[in-house]
């Protein structure tokens, strides 16, 4: 890969990132992100993942307070303004694998393209300013996507190894994705050439993403008896994908009234209510899903820069200059959208090497069956939506360019 490119797009991810955590000024903190303080300070304070410094918690995922926590120790404590900057290198960092995961299909041009749409991408650079596991977890991930791809294309087992490890940091720190071992088979079988040697690779990935998780499984089975893989308060997830409407406070209140709802007690009891509501109300949920595929995928992101009021109150108030930012932002997905969804019809031909790039989207999407609103759990599927568009329009230019 040229180095050129490299330090292009590292620059220019970084550049914006810094400028954007030290000179925007936005509020990068959220209800989960005092939460995530509580547990690193009380990390720092007496070694404790809790949320109140007494009793051990596992409503988190590991993976981002030991992050703060990390940074705490650097810098002589929690210092918010460090640990954005910390996930500014990092996210620099992922652009990179993005260009270098492009680079596994496309020209060394083309993929400089697809890592200045991320370093440039202003989503992700928003959620680098903020204090949430989305950079963090966009970090692993991509590294994952690029050493699982090296470990198909070259056969060598470090990647494979490499790939494991990602993922399963990528997990605990966001646990959505702790079922993409099962795609990846997928992709992995449909893969002819080479298949023994990849089927022992994919051993090797599966014993260093299982070797990585184990300790936390065996804290939390310590801690609670319990068996839970990485944070309770998926049944909750599930439950509220199981409602035909936007639940409100009574409806919670009606099946958990208690205060924390990731309790081990809260997670059995919203189990029960939305294998309830399947069974009570299976045709109208159903028939609501293409709804919510709608409103995952179409969506501006405002809230990242706090702009996520509906359009009539900016037309009322005269904010013009937030009208244009949610239109432009709304722009850029739907653009990424289409472009992805053109270049996997002009590949269809190269279906098993597009369907790489491909199944985040596909399993992404599985979110509208536990969740409503536009979450952020399709951010890990835009770079590789960007891609496709990508290798989709050079595949056309050079077929237009081909002699006839």
């Amino acid at each position: 890969m040229n180095r050129r490119n490299i330090l292009i797009t590292a620059a220019a991810a970084l550049v914006l990132r810094l400028a954007y955590v030290f000179f925007y000024g936005a509020d990068p903190l959220n209800p989960d992100s005092l939460n995530y303080l509580a547990i690193a300070k009380n990390l720092l304070a007496s070694g404790s993942f809790s949320l109140d410094g007494i009793a051990p918690t596992m409503s988190r995922a590991p993976g981002y307070p030991l992050f703060i926590a990390a940074t705490g120790l650097l810098t002589g404590g929690v210092n918010i303004k460090a640990v954005l900057a910390a996930q500014a290198v990092l996210d620099s960092a992922t652009a990179v694998y993005v260009l270098l995961l492009a680079a596994r299909f496309v020209p060394a041009g083309w993929a400089l393209a697809a890592g200045l749409f991320y370093a440039l991408h202003p989503v992700f650079t928003g959620f680098s300013g903020m204090l949430l596991s989305e950079s963090l977890f966009m970090h692993f991930w991509l590294l994952f996507l690029l050493s699982f791809r090296r470990g198909l294309e070259d056969g060598r087992l470090t990647p494979w190894a490499l790939a494991g490890l990602a993922l399963a940091l990528g997990v605990l720190t966001r646990p959505a994705h702790m079922f993409y071992p099962l795609p990846a088979a997928f992709l992995l079988a449909i893969r002819r050439p080479g298949l023994k040697a990849a089927v022992a690779g994919f051993a090797i990935f599966l014993a260093a993403a299982a070797a990585t998780m184990t300790p936390w499984v065996i804290r939390n089975y310590r801690v609670s008896g319990l068996f839970v893989t990485v944070a309770t308060g998926g049944s909750a997830a599930v439950w509220l994908g199981s409602m035909d409407h936007f639940p409100n406070k009574a409806d919670i209140d009606a099946v958990w009234p208690g205060p924390d709802y990731k309790s081990p007690e809260a997670e059995r009891a919203f189990a029960a209510a939305a294998k309830k509501n399947w069974q009570e109300n299976r045709r109208r949920i159903l028939l609501h899903l293409p709804y919510r595929l709608r409103k995952f995928w179409v969506t501006s992101h405002s809230s990242v820069f706090r702009v996520e009021m509906p359009n009539a109150y900016y037309r009322e108030t005269g904010q013009y200059r937030a009208l244009v930012c949610k239109t432009l932002l709304l722009a850029l997905q739907v653009l990424t959208l289409a472009g992805g969804l053109a270049g996997a019809w002009i590949l269809r031909r190269r279906w098993q090497d597009a369907l790489f790039l491909l199944m985040p989207a596909a399993y992404v999407s599985a979110h509208i069956l536990n969740d409503w609103g536009p979450g952020r759990y399709h951010l890990s599927a835009l770079p590789c939506l960007a891609i496709t568009a990508l290798w989709g329009l050079r595949e056309v230019l050079a077929s237009r360019a081909a002699p006839r």
